[in-house]
């Protein structure tokens, strides 16, 4: 007997791990759709979208060193910093000394 006689095809468009990836959320079909809205461009005078114009202004207010801006968009592009692991001290930590040590 084989070990994959229990084993049954995905149907189309079903991958058998519904935890896999999330259904988009209202909020996000929402923010979507006004991210993809036009909107006139001051810089060129012609149009962009609502969400282009937003990163436009994260670019500028980085280049003028904002440092939110810059992490905000190093977060996006590079994703976050690895956060070194915590290291386990060999003695307790003593945070006050009655004895004047």
């Amino acid at each position: 007997m084989s070990n994959t006689e229990h084993l049954r095809p995905c149907k189309p468009g079903d991958s058998n791990n519904p935890g896999s990836r999330r259904k988009p959320t209202t909020w996000s079909k929402i923010a979507r759709l006004i991210g993809d809205e036009a909107v006139l461009d001051l810089h060129n005078g012609g149009e962009t979208t609502r969400r282009e114009a937003v990163l436009r202004a994260v670019y500028e207010r980085a280049a003028e060193g904002d440092m939110r801006a810059v992490e905000f968009l190093a977060a996006r592009e590079d994703g976050p910093p690895p956060q070194a692991p915590l290291e386990t001290p060999s003695q307790p930590i003593q945070i006050f000394s009655f004895d004047g040590e």
